[in-house]
């Protein structure tokens, strides 16, 4: 149904302001656990990808940050991106969430997962009511609270390509608080690239600029505020799709 369930990761957060410190997550992460604290199959799919199904550019089988054959973790991955980051023995870092439903467990799926290379995570729950407006969508927040990844979800309100990356990627999205920009990303490639979707749908031959974009936030190292988007993501529908 063109939505996305995934983890962010703050790169304006040390560690996370080198980008072997945020693949390390992602190398950890055991999407197998998450997804059966997420709700199991009937909630969504294993995503290697932040493009959703029925986009274009959306495809399963290009997976940037590999987390193991089985989806599981690759501890050895991420134990040599956490030496190359200067983090042998791993950090400790805040992950933000939603203390119900299935966030408590989900939180801990994360928490134990990350806990095999090193990586302390500390629980931080934030309101259901304000989460998305005044907690992870407040760049200030972020930074009082020092968050380091959080769980979010998407789904564009207008089912197209532009409406989907507009609001989590392009740098006029910013601003104080319902911020969706998490990264606080504003990178003229980008830009450019999300701008050019506007109004197209999947059957217009868009496949290439959406890849663009796709590979664009997710790849781009930006060690000045360009963070990967990176995504460990269980798209709810029809399949799963940050770095």
């Amino acid at each position: 149904d063109g939505a996305l369930s995934y983890l962010v990761v703050f790169p304006d957060t040390a560690p996370f302001d080198n980008i072997d410190c945020r693949k390390a997550v992602f190398q950890a992460i055991d999407k197998t656990t998450y997804l059966l604290a997420f709700g199991g199959a009937n909630n969504g799919e294993i995503a290697v990808s932040p493009t959703p199904a029925g986009l274009p550019g959306y495809d399963n089988t290009v997976d940037k940050i590999p987390n193991g054959a089985d989806h599981t973790g690759d501890v050895a991955a991420a134990q040599a991106s956490l030496q190359s980051c200067g983090q042998p023995d791993g950090f400790t870092t805040n992950l933000a969430y939603v203390n119900q439903g299935t966030g408590p467990a989900r939180a801990t799926a994360v928490q134990e997962a990350l806990a095999r290379v090193g990586i302390t995570v500390e629980l931080k729950a934030g309101e259901a009511e304000t989460y998305y407006s005044e907690y992870i969508g407040s760049p200030q927040s972020v930074t009082d609270n020092e968050l380091g990844i959080a769980f979010a979800g998407w789904g564009a309100d207008h089912p197209d390509s532009n409406g989907f990356w507009f609001a989590i990627a392009h740098g006029n999205a910013n601003s104080d608080t319902s911020d969706s920009n998490y990264p606080n990303r504003d990178d003229d490639a980008v830009d450019a690239a999300v701008s050019h979707l506007a109004g197209h749908r999947a059957d217009q031959g868009l496949e290439p600029v959406a890849h663009l974009v796709g590979g664009l936030v997710g790849e781009r190292d930006g060690q000045d505020r360009h963070g990967v988007l990176a995504v460990f993501a269980d798209q709810m529908g029809d399949a799963v799709g940050e770095h």
